[in-house]
């Protein structure tokens, strides 16, 4: 009897421990991921204003030829 329950508390207890650690896994990607997300769309918004003060100057550069 004991060792059947032994049998059971290590079949299920441990898998919750390692479901426990593969969820903080899968939590700290997608930190990594989203951060990454955030650093491209804060590069891909800097490089659009720059864009747009060049052709806006080169706009009005033109309109006053």
């Amino acid at each position: 009897m004991k060792k059947s329950v032994l049998k059971l508390y290590n079949k299920y207890v441990q898998s919750d421990n390692k479901k426990l650690e593969s969820n903080m896994d899968i939590q700290r990607e997608f930190i990594n991921q989203r951060s990454y997300l955030e650093t491209c769309v804060k590069t891909l918004k800097d490089k659009f204003e720059t864009n747009m003060v060049v052709h806006h100057q080169v706009n009005l550069f033109l309109f006053h030829i």
